[in-house]
């Protein structure tokens, strides 16, 4: 897209834009990494990434009950995985707001080592620790 309409976009409170990360397989912070393919906005250009999902090395299941292992799945699969959680918290917590669910991802998400912000926004998006922490605001009590 032109930087034109990527502004328009990203002036819409009510859209996240989801960057994709590599978690290598394990339950480890330190060796989670920005998949090369991931979009990366120039330096300073606040119009990046607001969070950061798993992309790469993905299993899915097949319409026919089989599994397919996606090596190199790409903002896509990171996009649909951030989508199943916040609808998870939004089943979670039908109130739930856009402002809210940016609050949580600021707070819990994990930041990549040595990945500027625009291209990584908040972080690695953490499912549990978001929804623990939308619950445990005094507005949800």
């Amino acid at each position: 897209p032109t930087p034109r309409k990527l502004n328009e976009f990203k002036a819409s409170p009510d859209l996240l834009t989801v960057a994709n990360c590599d978690v290598h397989g394990t339950a480890e912070d330190a060796d989670d990494t920005l998949v090369p393919q991931s979009s990366r906005p120039p330096a300073g250009d606040p119009n990046g990434a607001d969070i950061t999902a798993p992309g790469a090395d993905i299993i899915a299941g097949r319409p026919d009950g089989d599994y397919y292992r996606f090596a190199d799945g790409g903002s896509s699969l990171a996009t649909a995985l951030t989508s199943g959680v916040l609808t998870l918290w939004k089943e979670a917590i039908p109130s739930l707001t856009m402002a809210e669910v940016k609050q949580a991802l600021e707070h819990t998400a994990i930041p990549l080592a040595n990945v500027p912000d625009n291209a990584q926004g908040f972080g690695v998006l953490r499912a549990k620790a978001g929804l623990d922490y939308l619950r445990k605001t005094p507005s949800r009590r």
